[in-house]
């Protein structure tokens, strides 16, 4: 519009013709659509429709045919590698499963269940008792959408036909599917997990062929099965947006080695896989991480405290270096027979400078290139270059040996001639001769509930089964010792679940002894019998007939009846209750400065009626099962075992555990407990002297520190076990201690104050005499290990059981480890395989295949 022009109110309401055109065609356009949209709806022809009607079914059909009702994956037991079809475990120990489910047609809402079977589907019962324990939780399936769902199970102590069972069952209307089963590896007892995590995992695919993995092995005897044992299963994980890693560290039992390398540890890893993580360093797992990249990306994170080193700096190391010098001075290994060839670079090597953490130390023989700390029982060990620098791995003459006593911390290894001709390693040391493949030697994971008095190895001549297929026969008529080793009646190794532990069996035994109940004899109940007749009949009568009121003796009668009663009840010493009974044996751990620590329980329950109970943990790292009363128990012929739910989603819960009349069942519980603070060795600003701290909330009594001296110390000085009687120490307190004295040698360490001491309490106590005796023995300590051993009159919380108990009490043992010894200096192999071959006049100089390629 022009400068000056003016526009009147009717003009502006008129339409020009080029707008009337546009939308009488928009109008046209519109009314073509909805003709032939309707059409399509109202006015298909009859021979169209049936074509319709035919079709639909038919792609309904064939569309049902292409896909189940569910698309549920093979479970994976973590840790496992990606896409991984096989499922391996360990027997005996408690496996964190995963599975992706999909419902293609419609959403279902009801439960999982997961359950042990054998080939023929039928469940295993825990060992020595009449139940079988499920795994179960619930899932919600949106149609269409993959959902993934971690379920807990524990796996039974059998060798051979172990298969997971798999069902779905919905909520109310009982549909579902068929049970889906998965055969699973078992693991060998001395087996365990070495974990590569790491961003470029096939950098490490050469460890699968370390001697330190698959042990060279050409028998014995002729009788030997020749078969190199695998004692790692290394399982190679990628560093991605998640890692199937368990977040519950009792479920890391199967895992001795990580090995950690450019791994961000923030967002992939939960908050609980955290926790789990470092609560396993400090029960015993090994940590391996391997720079220089790994620096950057943990400073700051939950690791960062636990480092044995940090970054100072970017290097290069080059052939001159004296660090080479000293690798090669330490653990080049040469003989007569075969000169060894030093290592020799290549290329000059990455690398940073280690700033040592405080309490860490650098491994002697390796200049500054490998630094370590002690975390609780276990360690933390990190590299100034990469573990997967080719020329190190390729170093034939000194990497096996270097990594062997180094990186995994065993003991030095010798090769022998097999017996048909090949290589046979076999430990160095006199001592470990017969411990082959003890798991003893292949993890250091140890739980005193757990581990307590397991024996690690026999030969194939100690088993009492009559079986003898593996078993040679020498010159002398005797048996051939096969260096065979596992665990007595415990196929899982070290870690395991066990309830026929030293400590389980002690601890079965007090229960036993505090829950039981005593039945009267015979001649009580005639003794009884005889006064309630008398006092009934001819004393009520001679009463009331010398007063002259005979028939007040009438209305006596039941009040004398309701009064014997009582009496009769009070002189059989029900001591467990009348109705129902709680008692609780427990057994807490703690690792030195740790805050977290292991709750064992065993729980009786004594019913004088039929009930069934069940037990809510909100603590997610419980793990719970039924615990054996006896350990001679057997079920009767054609009797099948009683299921019980284990259910691990907002809580924990064991579900439905049933307990006949007048009978008394036990449950056996475990988990990670955090407490306000750790029990531990202190400085006193006041007295300017040592102290011992208790910064829990625990009320301690009977309390006794003890420390086992080393063999050099025993060598040097002939020093026994060391100790201190405190006596109590209340929580949040702290008790003076200026060291400690050499222990009379007395068969029951500080058994005569722990008496002394009961004296004085009026309140009876649950006994846990054969608790401390096994906490106390030297013979269950490490060498150079201190250790506080105290008891805790209650109940610990965390546990809740419905229907609830009348009458409940017990007691705990508690166990903190205060300090451990260094460990010895590595040491490095004695020969190599070519030394042998060079003996069986084999060419000693011919080109082996590399581990890494060029």
């Amino acid at each position: 519009m022009s400068e000056g022009t003016e526009t009147t109110p009717e003009r502006r309401g008129k339409w020009s013709p080029w707008a009337i055109a546009a939308a009488i065609l928009l109008l046209l356009i519109f009314g073509v659509i909805a003709v032939g949209t309707f059409r399509g709806y109202f006015f298909v022809s009859a021979e169209d429709a049936a074509k319709q009607e035919e079709e639909q079914p038919k792609h309904a059909d064939e569309e049902k045919k292409q896909k189940p009702d569910f698309d549920i994956s093979t479970p994976i037991v973590m840790p496992s590698e990606p896409k991984s079809n096989q499922p391996f475990a360990k027997p005996g120990h408690w496996e964190a499963t995963s599975q992706s489910m999909t419902a293609n047609y419609r959403d279902f809402v009801g439960d999982s269940r997961l359950s042990v079977v054998d080939k023929d589907g039928k469940p295993y019962a825990i060992a020595n008792t009449p139940f079988e324990l499920r795994a179960s939780r619930p899932v919600l399936l949106s149609k269409g959408r993959p959902k993934s769902t971690e379920t807990t199970v524990l796996i039974p102590e059998q060798i051979q036909s172990v298969y997971l069972n798999n069902e779905l069952d919905e909520r109310g209307l009982g549909y579902g599917m068929p049970p889906i089963r998965t055969k699973v590896t078992v693991m060998p007892s001395y087996q365990y997990n070495f974990v590569v995590l790491a961003k470029e995992p096939s950098r490490y695919s050469f460890v699968k062929f370390l001697d330190s993995v698959q042990v060279p092995f050409d028998g014995e005897s002729d009788a030997d099965d020749t078969t190199d044992p695998v004692v790692y299963k290394v399982v190679q994980m990628p560093a991605g947006p998640s890692v199937a890693l368990p977040d519950n560290p009792l479920t890391w039992t199967s895992t001795a080695y990580v090995l950690w390398d450019e791994v961000d540890p923030g967002d992939p890893f939960s908050p609980d896989q955290k926790k789990a993580l470092v609560d396993w360093v400090e029960w015993g797992g090994q940590l391996i991480i391997s720079g220089p990249s790994s620096f950057d990306l943990l400073k700051g994170s939950f690791l960062e405290p636990y480092l044995p080193a940090s970054n100072g700096g970017t290097i290069k190391i080059a052939a001159d270096n004296p660090a080479i010098a000293e690798l090669n001075k330490n653990w080049l290994i040469s003989t007569k027979k075969v000169p060894g060839e030093p290592l020799k670079l290549t290329t000059p090597w990455s690398a940073v400078k280690l700033n040592l953490a405080p309490g860490a130390s650098f491994l002697p023989g390796t200049s500054e290139l490998f630094a370590e700390k002690q975390v609780g029982r276990g360690r933390i060990i990190i590299s100034a270059v990469q573990l997967s620098e080719r020329d190190l791995i390729n170093w034939r003459f000194g990497f096996q040996s270097l990594f062997n006593a180094c990186i995994l911390r065993r003991p030095a290894r010798e090769y022998h001639p097999g017996y048909f001709g090949d290589v046979t390693l076999m430990w160095a040391d006199e001592k470990y001769k017969d411990h082959r493949l003890d798991a003893a030697l292949h993890t250091k994971l140890r739980f005193f509930a757990r581990d307590l008095g397991i024996e690690t190895s026999y030969h194939h001549e100690d088993l009492n089964d009559g079986s003898n297929a593996n078993m040679g026969i020498g010159p002398n008529g005797q048996p051939i010792k096969i260096r065979e080793y596992r665990a007595p009646n415990s196929p899982g190794g070290l870690g395991a679940w066990s309830d026929f532990s030293a400590t389980a069996e002690a601890a079965r035994t007090a229960l036993h002894e505090a829950a039981g109940v005593e039945v009267p004899g015979s001649s009580f109940v005639v003794l009884c019998l005889v006064a309630y007749l008398t006092t009934l009949v001819p004393l009520n009568w001679l009463v009331f007939r010398t007063l002259g009121h005979v028939e007040w003796a009438w209305i006596a009668a039941p009040i004398i009846a309701i009064a014997g009663t009582w009496v009769i009840v009070q002189r059989a010493r029900l001591d467990i209750g009348f109705v129902r009974a709680h008692t609780e044996i427990a057994i807490l751990e703690q690792q030195p400065e740790h805050p977290r620590a292991h709750l064992s329980r065993y729980t009786a329950l004594y019913a004088s009626l039929s009930t069934t109970y069940d037990f809510q943990y909100p603590n997610l790292t419980t793990l719970v099962a039924p615990f054996p009363a006896k350990a001679d128990f057997k079920m009767l012929i054609g009797d099948s075992p009683t299921g019980v739910n284990f259910q691990r989603y907002d809580d924990v819960r064991l579900v439905g555990l049933p307990i006949s009349s007048n009978s008394t069942g036990m449950v056996h519980s475990e988990q990670m407990e955090l407490l306000d603070g750790p029990i531990r060795i202190g400085k006193s600003a006041a007295l300017g002297g040592g102290q011992i701290e208790n910064r829990t909330k625990l009320e301690l009594r009977s309390v006794c520190v003890v420390r086992k001296p080393t063999a050099s110390e025993v060598k040097r000085s002939d020093r026994q076990t060391e100790g201190r009687w405190i006596g109590e120490l209340s929580a949040g307190n702290s008790a003076p201690y200026s060291g400690l004295t050499t222990l009379p040698d007395k068969k029951i360490t500080f058994g005569d104050e722990r008496i002394a001491e009961r004296d004085t309490i009026s309140a009876p106590q649950l006994n846990l005499e054969p608790l401390f005796q096994l906490a106390l023995d030297p013979k269950y300590m490490e060498e150079g290990e201190t250790r506080l051993v105290a008891r805790c009159d209650e109940v610990q919380p965390g546990e809740t059981i419905t229907p609830q108990a009348s009458q409940v009490r017990g007691a705990t043992l508690v166990v903190a480890h205060l300090a451990y010894a260094p460990p010895p200096p590595p040491e490095k192999d004695r020969n190599t395989s070519r030394d042998i071959k060079a003996d069986s006049d084999k060419n000693p100089n011919a080109e082996p295949v590399e581990i890494f390629g060029e």
